[in-house]
């Protein structure tokens, strides 16, 4: 029997439909023709089966299908390797076959296109693709309560020798050596895309539509799961909650304090005495990456953020001035918002009376003498250096901002404002300024008695304009 050229049986076809139209160009394809040249005897054989009378009926068949379709184009038979090559073909047919699919579709009409894709989605729709992953998640679980370590069993000794074949050094190497290609690859998407500069407009313009989509699923879903009672809800989130190991997660966290502890630690052993390698390395580091950065412009993008984040607030002001709800929350809740924030502090200074008094003298005693007091003092020292300096550059700088802010204050305002509140309150503070004012007047009784040191000097100045004023007399400065 002669072999069944794969033009007729593409004839057959040309003029049935925009489904056999794919069917057509997939045929026709080389790949295509291989693939079915590979299996369609066999699934005759298969068919045939131990029967006899089937096998010497279907022998000549397949051969001819087989002779037909696995033909090459020079006219040569197909080589018995093809079995061994089969799944490259598969992938090439497959992507063949998508490009005559695609060429086809384009030829279509509208209507012939609906058709054609409408019946491809509703097959992708039919729910056999659920099915099959059912079917096998069960067989999984089954196999699961009887054999827990199933996949870890058989996936492992598979996985080891993929490690086991794999030269990370080649993949290290390859990394390493890539780098310039790379950046000439980006250099070259970049070049190619810039001179095209309406399409790369066209690409930014999808930005929006995907963060739209986004917030409109987040949207809907919210939506969706807002529709359920607050016990439901709370019920299922708090489910979801406790089922989360604690445990596990303490110990995560307890490994990657140890991780930074040992970083820590060994930065300070590989590093000079007393000079830590993690210090070094970041200072490098910076210096590098600072050394190429136009201060410039980073101080106008800093000022540039600083003014947009003030833009966004007004806005949000002005957007608000029709919902004066809206507006005068945080006012009108102020106390609800900062009450559970003092409550917890409450809560946490009422746990701290609790413990021992050793325990909190000594945690309380480490805790202080820990501080620097002595760095903090050199901060003070700083600040009044580099105030004297800028005093000695700019003398008039800090007394023209303070008569800049206190003349615009209006202080007839601020006396009523501080009349009212002192007036109001002050019947309220009598006990505790009782309680608190002889101790500052104690106290600054003892600072300005007479010392024999180099400030005695100014003490007694201040005593002396501190009595004229408490006798009513006029002191000449």
């Amino acid at each position: 029997m002669k072999g069944i050229p794969s033009d007729q049986v593409i004839k057959g076809v040309q003029q049935e439909g925009p489904l056999l139209a794919v069917l057509r160009d997939i045929l026709q394809t080389k790949e295509a023709r291989h693939v079915l040249g590979t299996m369609v005897p066999e699934v005759v054989r298969i068919w045939a089966g131990r029967s006899p009378f089937k096998r010497m009926i279907i022998r000549p068949v397949g051969k001819s299908i087989r002779k037909g379709l696995s033909q090459s184009e020079d006219g040569k038979p197909a080589d018995v390797q093809l079995l061994l090559d089969v799944l490259p073909r598969v992938i090439g047919g497959v992507f063949g076959s998508l490009r005559s699919v695609s060429e086809t579709l384009e030829k279509m009409t509208v209507e012939d296109k609906e058709g054609l894709l409408g019946t491809f989605l509703s097959g992708l729709g039919d729910g056999r693709t659920g099915e099959l992953l059912t079917i096998y998640a069960r067989v999984i679980n089954e196999i699961h309560k009887k054999d827990p370590e199933f996949l870890a069993r058989f996936l492992g000794p598979g996985f080891r020798r993929w490690v086991e074949k794999t030269d990370f050094g080649e993949l290290r190497d390859f990394m390493d050596n890539s780098s310039r290609d790379i950046i000439a690859l980006v250099k070259m998407v970049n070049d190619v895309m810039w001179a095209y500069p309406a399409k790369v407009v066209m690409v930014l313009s999808f930005l929006p539509d995907i963060v739209n989509f986004l917030v409109l699923f987040l949207e809907e879903s919210t939506h969706r799961f807002n529709q359920n009672s607050p016990d439901l809800i709370a019920d299922i989130l708090l489910s979801l909650f406790r089922e989360i190991d604690g445990q596990t997660l303490g110990r995560c966290i307890n490994e990657l304090a140890e991780l930074l502890r040992k970083v820590h630690t060994g930065s300070a052993l590989i590093g000079e005495p007393g000079a830590p390698q993690f210090p070094h390395d970041l200072s490098r580091f910076l210096e590098d990456a600072l050394s190429v950065i136009d201060g410039k412009i980073l101080g106008k993008a800093r000022i540039a953020l600083a003014e947009d984040k003030e833009a966004v607030k007004n806005a949000l002001i002005d957007a608000s001035k029709n919902d004066s709800y809206q507006l005068l929350y945080p006012l009108r809740h102020y106390g609800a918002i900062k009450n559970p924030r003092i409550r917890s502090a409450r809560y946490q200074m009422e746990a701290l009376e609790e413990l021992p008094d050793e325990e909190m003298a000594e945690a309380a005693g480490q805790g202080f003498s820990d501080t620097d007091v002595q760095d903090m003092a050199e901060i003070v020292n700083l600040m009044a250096l580099l105030a004297n300096r800028i005093r000695d550059l700019k003398p008039d700088l800090f007394s023209t901002l303070a008569v800049q802010f206190v003349d615009t204050l209006d202080l007839y305002i601020l006396r009523d404002a501080l009349d009212g509140v002192v007036g109001d309150m002050a019947a309220a503070f009598r006990p505790l300024g009782r309680v608190i004012v002889p101790r500052l007047v104690n106290g600054l009784c003892d600072v300005l008695s007479p010392e024999d040191d180099e400030y005695e000097e100014d003490a007694a100045a201040a005593r002396e304009r501190l009595r004229s004023l408490l006798m009513g007399e006029e002191v000449l400065s």
